[in-house]
């Protein structure tokens, strides 16, 4: 590969990079002035993107933008800290790129106080940048659930059930 192409690869993949950062930008609090429509996010996301986490599946610009809407509304002082981004060295049929990115989120909900969690989300992005699928896994039950009043002793009964029936 002569120079010149090798400076243009190296430029395109600034870019799609930059793209990543900007569709993570989405999701920190207090970066949002006023409620997201489709229109502001069409740059970042595909038409068709999936988002999927333990809550929920959802398909589509307007669905995501309700989904961020809800969350910047719900959780106050939301912020993932990026702790790693892993490319996949190659890309799939589509020509799209993979990644694993590694974050640490926390956040206030009203319900329990400050939320803390790590998880990790693999991300699918076009030739042109945009989203085409994010995942993320987390674990909601030990994050979530157990820290709600109600949930937080049933399931803290059932796991203690659980450990137990293990050791017999």
């Amino acid at each position: 590969m002569d120079a010149n192409a090798e400076a243009e690869q190296t430029h395109q993949q600034d870019q799609l990079h930059q793209q990543l950062r900007q569709y993570f930008k989405l999701f920190q609090g207090g970066q949002h002035t006023k409620p997201l429509t489709s229109a502001d996010i069409a740059h970042l996301v595909h038409s068709n993107i999936v988002f999927k986490d333990p809550f929920q599946r959802i398909n589509g610009p307007d669905a995501l933008c309700r989904l961020l809407n809800h969350f910047h509304q719900s959780v106050t002082d939301a912020r993932f800290l990026i702790e790693a981004v892993f490319e996949h060295p190659e890309h799939d049929k589509l020509h799209n790129r993979h990644y694993l990115v590694k974050w640490r989120f926390s956040g206030h909900l009203d319900t329990i106080g400050l939320w803390e969690f790590p998880g990790v989300s693999e991300i699918e992005q076009d030739e042109e940048g945009r989203i085409t699928h994010h995942t993320d896994f987390w674990d909601a039950g030990e994050h979530f659930y157990e820290k709600l009043p109600f949930f937080g002793r049933i399931t803290g009964w059932i796991k203690a059930k659980v450990a137990n029936a293990g050791k017999g």
